[in-house]
């Protein structure tokens, strides 16, 4: 198995015939922190299907060149997942998207509700530092998909015409529904979705509008716990229900 793992875009990657120059951070990462040295085997991918066996052929400053072997399967490692979590404020919503992203969620949809309270969160810049937190948890984790992280949008725009069987939305009141009870019953070998709300909850006539649009609703225990908490959790408890 090879020592060292890689990610680069995908137009890169498609068109690199034999040889691929790495530079800038990736390059530094691997000659200076990791030492890695000629003859040394990398694992190379775009996170999007691409994988392939390589070798260092040359390191010099800045720079690594990797020689591409051969193209390996690359098996879609995600859970068949759509989390919508509710914005919320500074590093929780980093410290977030990275741990959904080491779970391995499909997609990730940010969502803005009538409570959220950092709305100010729906600038590209975030977006950008969302997906660069992504690409370095695949690379923790040795995955092979990038989870697909979409901009922020309002509640009513991210749950309209959601083509999607199971919906589940979190809610501490919802009459004695778990979530693992309910997937299991509901068996999420498909596509789902779950949805996590703001600090403050959801509004009253939110509650009302997912459940008119097919959201059951589904609780994690007695305990009121933060967005951050309840989304891993939930996250989880999907990942464990569909491994069994």
């Amino acid at each position: 198995m090879a020592r060292y793992e890689v990610i680069v875009e995908s137009d890169v990657l498609h068109s690199c015939g034999g040889l691929l120059k790495i530079s800038g951070a990736e390059a530094r990462h691997l000659a200076r922190a990791r030492r890695a040295r000629i003859g040394a085997s990398v694992r190379v991918k775009d996170g999007l299907g691409l994988l392939f066996a390589a070798r260092i052929s040359n390191v010099s400053g800045d720079e690594v060149w990797l020689e591409l072997l051969e193209e390996l399967p690359c098996q879609d490692d995600t859970m068949p997942l759509i989390f919508m979590p509710s914005v919320i404020k500074g590093n929780r919503m980093d410290w977030l998207m990275q741990k959904l992203c080491e779970l391995g969620v499909r997609e990730i949809r940010p969502v803005i509700t009538s409570r959220t309270v950092a709305k100010s969160t729906q600038g590209s810049e975030k977006c950008r530092r969302w997906r660069s937190i992504a690409m370095q948890a695949l690379k923790q984790c040795s995955g092979n998909i990038l989870t697909r992280i979409h901009a922020p949008v309002s509640l009513h725009e991210a749950i309209d015409n959601l083509d999607i069987t199971l919906k589940i939305m979190l809610y501490e009141n919802a009459q004695g529904k778990s979530l693992m009870a309910l997937l299991k019953a509901m068996d999420p070998a498909g596509p789902a979705c779950i949805l996590a709300g703001p600090e403050g909850g959801f509004s009253r006539e939110e509650i009302g509008l997912c459940g008119n649009t097919g959201f059951v609703q589904a609780s994690l225990g007695t305990r009121i716990l933060r967005t951050e908490t309840a989304a891993v959790t939930a996250a989880a408890q999907f990942m464990a229900a569909i491994q069994e």
